[in-house]
């Protein structure tokens, strides 16, 4: 009779590929955002390739792991000499989430690049990346190499020798996977620091923790422990293992969707865009807001913005960052308890930028935007070119007089 505990071989295999598709379900619905909110954001062709690649390297883990589980369970269930360590799928799985946990590396050591631009962290971050990248690769190959040592349940040795040709690329592996998560979590959460509102409550902790791919370092964690305790089977850290590319695929997609949509992109005029002290009605409501609410939207408004622009046709609005101010809050009642919040506007956001002015002396009076979207800020413009031309017509009748 064999040795070998099933619980440490098939079991992890089990336990592991249950965990997988389950995370694999949850980011099913984080990947409809991201698609969904694809045309407001703009994201250029590589990012949109990226997130392709994930949901395909996902899906694909996905049907390797229940495939590896269905030939140990099902197919091959009367053959006491099977074990998963065998199987040609078992490779093909780790490969797969390998690949999605790099990509997710690379894309956080990349946006702490670009926000930063500091050279020293983004080198170690670098340094490590190329660490994950040689032991997955020497562990894809090992993984390759020993499974003809797997084939015979019975023959002890064949499998003492396999489990210790596994051992040191599994610890390189693994090792290097903590560095790396553990220093791409640091660098985003040093980025989340500097967000004033970033740890404001137990939501947002638990937001940014996800997004900062903190759990990809516990899972790392947690599968290099798993796996110095057992050393012998050499298996039981794919409990933890199998899963990592699913934990980093959602720390990748939960920073997508929590982007602020910019409307300024996409529009068919040059315009300014500035914060405008307005307080609701005694109901509670937004008088002249709804015009522009869209229907899909059903949200409470978090933010009062106006567009000032000539909409003259050699009109350069000068756009920059400075020039929107984004209020969050939770609802109308904020507006009323905390009004100074809404009144503190500099008196130069009532005025366009020179660009804007487009070389007119005047400009037509700011519209209250409620809900900035695209669709319903070319809605302003519209009424922006109705209030101009009734300006013109008013201005012309009392030249008349």
């Amino acid at each position: 009779m064999s040795s070998v505990s099933l619980s440490k071989t098939l079991g992890a295999i089990l336990i592991g590929t249950y965990v997988n598709s389950c995370l694999y379900v949850l980011a099913l619905f984080p990947f409809a955002q991201v698609i969904s909110r694809r045309r407001p954001h703009a994201d250029s062709a590589w990012l949109l390739v990226a997130i392709a690649a994930f949901f395909t390297l996902d899906t694909l883990a996905t049907v390797a792991g229940d495939a590896l589980v269905f030939l140990s369970m099902i197919a091959f269930a009367s053959n006491g000499n099977y074990l998963p360590l065998q199987s040609l799928l078992l490779p093909i799985l780790f490969i797969l989430s390998a690949v999605s946990a790099l990509m997710t590396r690379l894309f956080l050591g990349l946006r702490y690049w670009k926000i930063t631009e500091k050279a020293l962290p983004t080198i170690v971050l670098g340094l490590t990346l190329l660490a994950t990248v040689a032991g997955t690769v020497l562990l894809a190959i090992t993984l390759f190499q020993t499974r003809s040592f797997f084939a015979d349940i019975d023959n002890a040795a064949a499998l003492q020798q396999g489990a210790q040709k596994l051992k040191i690329p599994t610890i390189f592996f693994l090792a290097t996977s903590v560095a790396c998560d553990i220093a791409t979590a640091a660098a985003s959460l040093a980025l989340a620091r500097r967000e004033n509102r970033a740890f404001g409550s137990f939501t947002r902790i638990c937001t940014t923790v996800v997004k900062s791919n903190v759990f990809g370092a516990l899972f790392s964690i947690g599968a290099l422990i798993a796996f110095v305790l057992d050393m012998e089977t050499s298996t039981l850290w794919l409990v933890l293992g199998l899963s990592i590319g699913r934990i980093h695929t959602h720390a990748t997609l939960r920073l997508l969707n929590s982007r602020r949509l910019d409307p300024r992109r996409h529009l068919p005029h040059k315009v300014e865009i500035t914060s405008f002290p307005f307080m609701p009605d005694s109901t509670g409501s937004l008088p002249g807001s709804a015009t522009f609410k869209s229907s899909s939207h059903s949200r409470v408004p978090t933010g009062l913005f106006t567009l000032n622009t000539s909409l003259a046709d050699d009109t350069e609005s000068v756009y920059s960052t400075e020039s929107m101010s984004y209020m969050s809050t939770t609802g109308h009642h904020d507006f009323k308890r905390d009004p100074e919040s809404v009144l503190q506007v500099p008196s130069a956001s009532r005025t366009p930028s020179p660009g804007a002015r487009g070389g007119h002396d005047s400009i037509s009076p700011p519209v209250l935007i409620e809900d900035p979207t695209p669709a319903n800020l070319n809605a302003g413009i519209e009424l922006l070119r109705e209030k101009k031309e009734m300006e013109k017509g008013l201005r012309a009748a009392v030249a008349r007089r």
